[in-house]
C-alpha cells in the first residue's frame, strides 16, 4: 500500500504515523520515547538540507568519537547509530552486495547507541540515556520497523520477488511473514519442528 503526504500534516506526523502502525503490525515493544525518536530519524533523513558529517564511512566516524571529548563524543556516536540504523533499515537489500553487509551496521549502530547512553549518563546527568540504551539494545527491531515502512512506501511490481530473494538469500523471517501473508505456501524455518 503507497500513500502519500496529507498537505494537512507535517512530516513528522507523517513518520509518527508510520513507525506507530509498523510497531503494531509487528508487534514490537519499543518505548513511546524512542517511537518518537524513529519518528525524528526518518524525518531528519528525508530533509535536503540536512547537515551532514564530513566522514563518510562508518569507521571514520567511530575513529573520531573515539578522540572527542564527550560533549562531542555524544554527538558523534549518536550520528553513527543514526546512520547505522537508517542505512540498515531502509537500505537493507543494498547492504547484500556491498564490502561491509548488515551485521557490520547493526554492531556499529548497537554499540554506538550504548555509547552514547553512556555518555550522557554519565556527563549529562542521564538525559535521554534510556533512549539510546533501548536503541542499542533493540536495535534490529529498529532495523525490522523501518525496512516495514520502507516496504510499505515502495510500488514496485516486483516486490514478491524481492521477499523471496530476502528469504531465500539471508533466511530474512520478516520477508517470509509477508509472502505468508499474501497466501505463498513456504516451508517452515529450519528448527521449527
Amino acid at each position: 500500500m503507497t500513500h502519500g503526504i496529507d498537505s494537512d500534516l507535517n512530516l513528522f506526523d507523517f513518520f509518527h504515523e508510520d513507525v506507530r502502525n509498523a510497531k503494531r503490525n509487528l508487534g514490537a515493544r519499543l518505548s513511546n520515547d524512542s517511537t518518537l525518536y524513529l519518528s525524528q530519524l526518518l524525518t531528519e533523513r528525508a530533509r535536503a538540507d540536512r547537515h551532514t558529517p564530513a566522514e563518510s564511512t562508518l569507521a571514520e566516524l567511530l575513529g573520531r568519537a573515539v578522540t572527542s571529548p564527550p560533549t562531542d563524543q555524544a554527538q558523534v556516536y549518536r550520528e553513527l547509530g543514526d546512520r547505522s540504523l537508517y542505512v540498515a533499515g531502509y537500505f537493507r537489500d543494498h547492504l547484500g552486495h556491498a564490502l561491509v553487509g548488515a551485521d557490520y551496521y547493526a554492531a556499529m549502530g548497537s554499540s554506538a547507541y550504548l555509547r552514547v547512553h553512556d555518555v550522557m549518563a554519565r556527563f549529562f546527568s542521564g538525559a535521554m540515556a534510556s533512549v539510546f540504551h533501548e536503541l542499542g539494545e533493540q536495535f534490529e527491531t529498529c532495523v525490522t520497523i523501518l525496512d516495514h515502512i520502507r516496504c510499505t512506501h515502495e510500488a514496485h511490481p516486483d516486490m514478491m520477488e524481492r521477499w523471496l530473494k530476502a528469504w531465500v538469500e539471508r533466511g530474512d523471517e520478516q520477508a517470509a511473514s509477508r509472502l505468508r501473508e499474501r497466501g505463498l505456501l513456504l516451508p517452515k524455518p529450519a528448527g521449527d519442528a
